[in-house]
């Protein structure tokens, strides 16, 4: 499909909770790799992330009912195919990519120290689409840190960025 849709900005979603992992409670912070995402409200500001019924990352943001949208620059592309294609209920993607967190402002979340921009949202809805969920934040805080070229990913592993 992502040869006809075109290309599509890629973020990185990060959140927070404690799980159970092999039978213990454990503090778990994920990222995982989204090219599904839009706003979708102006009044309340809202924002839409579609993230497969597979993902660790689905389970956290359904338990700790917040995520963080970061925007990222097109250098990090090994880092969001990385993040993309491992668990992050068997491993510390921040420790593995190197990515510095940040704490978020207005949720219990990190939020990667290395984004151009970032939404900071608070789940509010959820509805199956397919092999997917969707998952609606209401925006509480965001920021943007500075300019860069974003990664945009065209299929496959076949990524660009604009000038």
């Amino acid at each position: 499909m992502s040869h006809i849709t075109g290309p599509q900005q890629i973020v990185l979603v990060t959140c927070r909770e404690h799980m159970d992992v092999f039978g213990k409670t454990k503090l778990k912070e994920d990222i995982v790799t989204v090219g599904w995402h839009m706003p979708c409200s102006h009044d309340p500001p809202l924002y839409a992330i579609a993230l497969a019924k597979t993902r660790f990352s689905l389970e956290v943001i359904k338990k700790s009912e917040s995520f963080v949208v970061n925007f990222i620059p097109y250098r990090f592309r090994d880092k969001a195919i990385f993040c993309g294609k491992h668990t992050g209920a068997h491993m510390d993607k921040f420790k593995e990519t190197g990515f510095k967190k940040e704490e978020a402002r207005s949720i219990d979340a990190p939020r990667l120290k290395e984004a151009l921009a970032y939404l900071e949202c608070e789940l509010i809805h959820q509805f199956e689409a397919g092999d997917h969920i969707i998952l609606v934040g209401r925006i509480v805080h965001e920021d943007s840190l500075e300019e860069g070229k974003r990664l945009l990913h065209l299929y496959d592993e076949f990524f660009t960025t604009v000038k």
